[in-house]
């Protein structure tokens, strides 16, 4: 090869490692073929290497296991709008632009709520009662069920979507989960899946969701619902596509519905430099249901809040069906333990009684305790005494 030749060829090299592994600030066409290398990768995720979203003042907004790029925004769990300004390695600055004010909603009729009269109102009027999930990363699973963030198959992120299911399907709708595999978890993940997401619109749902879960912290996707720990969910909308107005419209929308519903269970709304195939459907929206840290029951309640709160968004509650399908999970402690722990106490609390009732018990209890301790302590000591070098 020609020097002039292997010379370009090196810095065309150069130049493709350092826009698929730097995770630059980039648009246009480099940034739809680049649109899979958005998420961290395992050697990434196990060191820790989260990027950052800080304010003016240096407070964290964020921890996402998403690459960032200037230009993204955030609407915070606040509704206070972030731009993102600059980025430095990890970490994106970024501007607070505005706060977004949720539309006010008035009931008209309570009874049908079984609440008071102010409060979320349903989209409602949605022809087909119908909604479509799927997974483009198959394999994204959480570390303290999985041992490890991905596996090769279907991952827990196709049991959040089970939950989901059976969620709405005791609020009488109809949920249409793929289950196809579009692994490997490379830059073919988001062209394979766009083939399911357009045999899912095929059967015309109302909403398409396409349902993941994020690197980051435990504690970042952390929060108390209605009183317990559960992975809060983040939106992802996708700036490049002609839908994206509406998108966005949709995932603020639904937020503040579910700010009402369930208040802290919506994180915020990432709005990044991508596709992500929502140019196919002006409802659908990416979920980042937690991070890989917590756990598959936090991920599962989280999910089954959220589907109960999309079905009332767009259909109404329906009279005499449960809130929400309740979590299939079973709770990790032994039975064992929990008979011991209960045995101890009994023993504990009865001993306690009897010597405040037998105070002669009591004193010859604590004489023959002391007793045994020094006749302990002076075989230790006499131990030792052999012990020591002369």
């Amino acid at each position: 090869m020609p020097e002039g030749r292997r010379r370009l060829a090196v810095v065309l090299a150069l130049f493709l490692a350092a826009a698929l592994f730097s995770g630059p600030a980039v648009s246009g066409p480099l940034a739809g073929i680049l649109e899979e290398f958005d998420e961290l990768v395992d050697r990434e995720i196990n060191a820790g290497l989260y990027y950052r979203v800080v304010d003016e003042d240096g407070r964290e907004i964020m921890q996402t296991g998403r690459r960032i790029e200037v230009g993204d925004q955030y609407l915070a769990g606040d509704n206070r709008l972030y731009e993102v300004v600059k980025v430095e390695g990890r970490v994106a600055y970024a501007r607070g632009l505005q706060t977004v004010h949720p539309r006010l909603r008035t009931v008209s009729s309570a009874a049908s709520w079984g609440a008071a009269a102010s409060g979320p109102v349903p989209v409602q009027g949605l022809p087909n009662r119908r909604i479509a999930i799927y997974h483009t990363h198959n394999g994204e699973s959480y570390v303290p069920d999985r041992g490890t963030p991905n596996v090769n198959g279907q991952g827990d992120v196709h049991l959040v979507g089970e939950v989901f299911r059976e969620t709405l399907k005791e609020q009488g709708v109809e949920v249409i989960h793929a289950g196809d595999i579009h692994l490997p978890h490379d830059r073919g993940a988001y062209r394979r899946a766009r083939d399911t997401a357009l045999e899912l619109l095929a059967q015309e749902p109302d909403a398409i969701f396409d349902i993941h879960r994020d690197a980051a912290p435990w504690y970042a996707y952390a929060e108390k619902v209605e009183g317990e720990w559960v992975a809060q969910i983040m939106f992802v909308v996708g700036r490049q596509n002609p839908h994206f107005a509406v998108n966005r419209s949709f995932a603020f929308d639904l937020k503040n519905f579910l700010d009402e519903l369930y208040p802290g269970l919506i994180r915020g709304v990432f709005i990044a430099n991508g596709n992500y195939n929502q140019d196919l459907h002006p409802m659908k929206l990416l979920l980042e249901v937690g991070a890989h840290e917590n756990t598959r029951r936090a991920a599962k309640e989280g999910i089954a809040r959220f589907a109960h709160g999309v079905g009332v968004y767009l259909y109404g509650p329906k009279l005499g069906q449960p809130e929400r399908a309740p979590v299939q999970e079973q709770d990790r402690t032994p039975v064992w333990r929990n008979i011991i722990l209960v045995l101890l106490l009994v023993g504990v609390a009865g001993g306690w009684f009897y010597w405040l009732n037998n105070p002669e018990a009591a004193a010859r209890f604590s004489k023959r305790f002391r007793k045994t301790t020094d006749e302990l302590g002076v075989r230790i000591r006499g131990y030792l005494d052999r012990k020591r070098p002369r």
